[in-house]
């Protein structure tokens, strides 16, 4: 559904079978790769295939290079790439937030982040308070 996360394992080829992506290669820290589903940027884009799927499911399906590259990329198509090639993907949907999740979970990001700032600011606060304490007074008359 729009608006949801989508965590996938990707894979990416050319149609000549070139390996171009692979999710799974990436740092495994990182979990599985995120896609926040939005609207399509075409029709038969890759959230109309991933809309289609659940956890667990696993599809490959294909996609224009060139239409891809000029209503995805707003890209001219790279040079080794002709106006008939397409890109092959597998992917694999491992989980899925559904939008009032990453909602939430934007929410306590930007909880924590405010409260992040304030201590901060009275860190910052404190420093300066303790430096001019400590700082000697400024002479009156300087040079006489």
């Amino acid at each position: 559904n729009e608006g949801d996360v989508v965590f996938i394992s990707q894979v990416m080829y050319t149609d000549k079978d070139s390996l171009l992506f692979d999710s799974r290669k990436m740092d495994k820290s990182q979990g599985p790769y995120a896609v926040k589903i939005g609207k399509p940027l075409y029709a038969g884009d890759m959230f109309d295939a991933i809309k289609m799927m659940n956890v667990g499911d696993s599809m490959t399906f294909c996609l224009n290079a060139k239409e891809m590259w000029d209503k995805a990329y707003k890209q001219p198509l790279p040079a080794w790439m002709d106006s008939t090639s397409y890109l092959k993907y597998s992917i694999k949907v491992d989980s899925v937030y559904g939008k009032d999740k990453v909602a939430e979970s934007e929410k306590q990001q930007e909880e924590m982040m405010k409260k992040r700032m304030a201590m901060q600011e009275e860190m910052m606060k404190k420093m300066q308070e303790s430096q001019n304490q400590q700082a000697p007074p400024a002479p009156k008359n300087p040079g006489k």
